[in-house]
């Protein structure tokens, strides 16, 4: 679908413009039926009025009136054709206009009549009626019947032609053709007039329907305006919510939110690229100052040691920020598979401390370790990336004298891990910060055990495991607490 308008209108056309030609087809139907039906029921008449005419007497049957001294009827454009015959097909009447042609000779429905259509002997189209009738017999003329003309009178002579066929005992087929131009020039002038009304309806509604749904989506037009104008630098812009449809409001406001997302996306990069030139600055300075004095004093055997030692020292930290980017990059772009094997996750904690002893041990701080449990189903790759992280953070940033406690319930498939350490410099303000890469509390960046990756690291290896990571700060004591999985409260 390459446009929603385009769809939109295609359709609403198409389905308009089929159901007013179906319509179209449904009145074209009903009406010639009707003009039809009229023209029948008019020829019907002719038919009756002529047939009243056909008597029976003593010298034979005669058709009481001459079809033939009326011009308007048997001659000029559109002349009448009749024809009479026995019920045997035996001819008694004929109208001149038929020249020496015939009538069909009808088939009588049981309704008593019948109607076709047929070429006439001029070669236009025609249609006709055929009528089974009684012949009637003369009336006395002592009968007391009203003059020729009256309704009364005429009535009884129909009724008995048509209905008491057994008065002679005799039965006669009246034809009666006419031309149907008429009829056909009606036909075709409301064909006209209905096939320009639906042009016409069709047009009209293109039009109304085209501009209906520009309207309607007017407001994804102005709101593809406005995203057209965001760039990096404009990431603070919002889409407009107020006086908008409501489909187009919740557009917005998820665009909002998506934009939120990058704007905060956005400044996180910048931090963490002023952060890492930070990082950077300290250690590219000592190297500077160290190769200074090598270049003053090369011959000084004491100082090129501590020279040396400096070097390495330098060259270890810029390899931990380093190694530490590049590690937060593979969990973050997922290029480490996840993978399924036992984990002793309680030894595992239990280790992790124990490599920081001496560091605690000259800091008097005191451990406080808890932890149950079987071996857990969990990435053994990943793990012990997160558990060396947040033990080393716990024990660096840990108040002296201070006591880290350390709470984890574990079973086979899932962990729940609470460390804490006491920490007066963090606010509540700083947790959301804590998972940006080389975030410091301290501008000045006096600690360099710390390459400030550790807990960002963290935050990709839960979401990568689908855990649930959270900091707290509770009087003076800074924690962390994870879930790989669904676990029960550590106790």
């Amino acid at each position: 679908m390459k446009s929603i308008r385009s769809y939109l209108v295609f359709w609403v056309i198409l389905t308009i413009a089929g159901t007013t030609i179906v319509l179209g087809f449904a009145f074209d139907v009903v009406f010639e039926r009707m003009l039809v039906e009229d023209f029948d029921h008019d020829q019907l008449d002719r038919a009756l009025t002529l047939g009243s005419l056909i008597e029976e007497d003593q010298d034979g049957i005669a058709f009481d009136f001459d079809l033939d001294s009326l011009p308007e009827r048997t001659q000029g454009k559109h002349p009448e054709y009749v024809e009479v015959w026995l019920s045997d097909g035996t001819e008694l009447f004929r109208s001149k206009s038929l020249g020496s042609s015939h009538l069909q000779f009808p088939t009588i429905t049981e309704e008593g009549h019948a109607h076709w259509d047929l070429t006439l002997v001029n070669g236009s189209q025609g249609r006709a009626v055929a009528l089974l009738i009684g012949i009637a017999p003369t009336l006395d003329e002592k009968e007391n019947v009203e003059p020729v003309g009256s309704e009364e009178a005429i009535s009884p002579i129909i009724s008995k032609t048509l209905g008491d066929s057994q008065a002679s005992g005799k039965q006669c087929v009246i034809a009666l053709a006419q031309d149907r131009q008429i009829l056909d020039r009606h036909l075709r002038n409301f064909r006209i007039v209905l096939t320009i009304a639906n042009l016409i309806l069709i047009a009209l509604t293109t039009f109304v329907v085209i501009r209906i749904i520009n309207i309607g989506l007017l407001p994804l037009n102005i709101l593809s305006d406005r995203a057209r104008a965001i760039d990096a630098k404009t990431l603070m812009v919002r889409m407009p919510t107020e006086s908008q449809p409501i489909e187009v409001r919740v557009l917005s406001q998820q665009l909002n939110n998506l934009l939120e997302r990058l704007e905060q996306s956005f400044v996180r990069e910048r931090r963490m690229t002023a952060n890492v030139a930070h990082e950077l600055r300290t250690p590219i300075a000592e190297l500077l100052a160290t190769s200074e004095v090598a270049e003053r004093w090369p011959q000084d055997e004491e100082a090129s040691a501590e020279l040396i030692a400096a070097t390495t020292d330098v060259a270890q930290r810029m390899s931990r920020i380093v190694n530490g980017l590049l590690h937060l990059s593979r969990v973050e772009f997922g290029e480490m598979q996840v993978g399924k094997t036992s984990v002793d996750v309680v030894s595992m904690v239990d280790e992790a401390f124990r490599s920081h002893a001496s560091h605690m041990a000259s800091g008097k701080i005191t451990l406080e370790l808890r932890g149950t449990g079987p071996a857990t189903l969990t990435d053994p790759h990943l793990i012990p990336i997160l558990v060396s992280n947040l033990v080393h953070n716990a024990v660096i940033y840990c108040s002296t004298p201070g006591r880290i406690q350390s709470y984890l319930l574990s079973t086979d498939k899932t962990f729940h891990w609470r460390l804490s350490n006491p920490d007066s410099t963090l606010s509540e303000e700083d947790l959301e910060r804590l998972t940006e890469p080389l975030w410091c509390k301290d501008p000045s960046r006096r600690n360099t055990q710390n390459s400030g990756l550790g807990l960002a690291i963290v935050a990709d290896i839960v979401e990568t495991l689908r855990g649930s990571l959270a900091f707290s700060i509770d009087d003076g004591r800074f924690q962390v607490e994870i879930r790989i999985g669904e676990t029960d409260s550590p106790k």
